[in-house]
């Protein structure tokens, strides 16, 4: 029942990509975060509202990504256990 539903190859395909794709939501968000730092120095008055306000709201998609993955790849016996093995096992947060 339960166990070949969660060994099947639907399931384990979709782990694998959905830790992949995390992963690279993560990496994403710190081009995303360099990007807007880059240009921050130059912005004056309300630019430089708006830039640091963007620095803030990709920072907290960044840390929500990070918490999904480190939770999902705690759940061992279900999702966790279809991470590929290139893929850290946890990410900090802040790094």
């Amino acid at each position: 029942g339960a166990r070949g539903q969660i060994q099947s190859k639907e399931t384990m395909i979709t782990a694998y990509n959905h830790f992949f794709d995390l992963y690279a939501a993560i990496r994403s968000y710190d081009s995303m975060i360099k990007a807007q730092e880059e240009v921050l120095p130059q912005a004056t008055g309300d630019n430089r509202e708006r830039v640091l306000g963007n620095i803030a709201g990709i920072k907290g998609q960044k840390a929500r990504s990070i918490q999904q993955y480190n939770a999902d790849a705690k759940k061992s016996y279900t999702i966790g256990q279809f991470r590929d093995w290139q893929l850290p096992y946890q990410i900090e947060e802040g790094k």
